[in-house]
């Protein structure tokens, strides 16, 4: 929960923000840590007007946090719109990438 603990204070230390940068914020939380961080930010998001911008290789769970995604392959923007229940199947972006990158 130290990562929810870090995010609090870097808001409470600038509550000026209008845009925030996070990298990988959820690496090592389980997944109920991650659910409440993610709706901690979603949160802070709507009632202060912060936009999240939250990179991750971890697009599970999105749904409920996300407004819009943006996927980069190598090299290039693969997609950006908001996030639907129509939105791409990301699995088999990452599958491409993936065998492209196999030596």
């Amino acid at each position: 929960m130290a990562q929810v603990i870090w995010v609090q204070i870097l808001l409470a230390l600038e509550p000026t923000l209008s845009v925030t940068l996070l990298d990988e914020v959820t690496t090592g939380l389980d997944v109920l840590s991650r659910a409440e961080l993610l709706q901690f930010l979603r949160s802070e998001s709507e009632e202060r007007g912060v936009t999240v911008v939250y990179a991750t290789h971890v697009l599970d769970g999105l749904g409920d946090f996300a407004t819009h995604l943006a996927f980069r392959s190598p090299g290039r923007l693969r997609f950006f719109d908001r996030l639907t229940a129509k939105t791409p199947l990301r699995e088999r972006w990452m599958r491409e990438d993936r065998r492209q990158a196999a030596p």
